[in-house]
């Protein structure tokens, strides 16, 4: 059986490798340059050139954005083994990740963990697709980032949480549609500090931004506050 591994193992290296070099562009080989030479997704996220397009593309397709997790949730379904060797054989070409995305890196291990099937379904498969664009939103106009001063409150109301706050969020001008509420859950002078997030859509009926947000969710300035 040991030996069969390696051998399945050894051929998924060869498969791999040969529509890596077969797929992905030459520039899309090449290191970045800068935030503005990556592909982050989003509602209305534009690609830079159209290698970049492709290679998005390509790597969808073979359900390689984020191998790792399981097909029914937009993942490839490979196991820690061959998700390593696809690791290697992309950094041995130099093969840029198609996708940047806070979702994939924080948000989508916490849902995995946490979240209901229904949530599971509905946002992981968006991160994957690049739909959506998520960051955190734990700042505060009397907080900064410290987390231990969050005065942000989700309150029980039984059959829905009462979210009361003042948080401020730091972007770019690029679209977002979502983004990671922390909120506060015990007295300030509590020795044990809690913290929970919560998905929230920011044009959701409830929330108002003070800034310049366009109407397609873009903003023209990078410092945004949410009430």
């Amino acid at each position: 059986m040991e030996t069969s591994t390696k051998i399945d193992l050894g051929n998924f290296r060869t498969e791999t490798r040969a529509w890596l070099e077969e797929n992905c562009p030459m520039s899309m080989r090449k290191p970045v340059k800068g935030s503005g030479d990556m592909y982050w997704g989003g509602r209305n996220a534009k690609f830079t050139n159209e290698d970049q397009k492709i290679w998005f593309e390509k790597m969808l397709e073979k359900k390689w954005i984020v191998p790792y997790w399981e097909k029914k949730y937009g993942g490839g379904g490979l196991g820690p083994e061959e998700n390593n060797i696809l690791t290697q054989e992309m950094a041995s070409l130099g093969c840029r990740r198609p996708l940047f995305s806070f979702g994939i890196a924080m948000l989508g291990p916490a849902l995995l963990k946490f979240a209901s099937e229904e949530q599971k379904t509905n946002y992981l498969p968006q991160i994957v697709e690049g739909k959506i664009w998520w960051c955190q939103g734990y700042s505060e106009p009397s907080a900064g980032s410290d987390l231990a001063g969050l005065q942000m409150k989700a309150e029980d109301k039984g059959d829905h949480y009462l979210i009361n706050g003042f948080p401020m969020l730091q972007r770019n001008k690029k679209s977002l549609i979502s983004f990671q509420r922390f909120q506060n859950h015990t007295r300030r002078n509590s020795q044990s500090l809690r913290l929970s997030s919560t998905p929230q859509k920011l044009k959701e009926t409830g929330f108002k931004v003070h800034g310049d947000l366009q109407p397609d969710g873009s903003a023209s300035s990078p410092l945004e506050s949410i009430t």
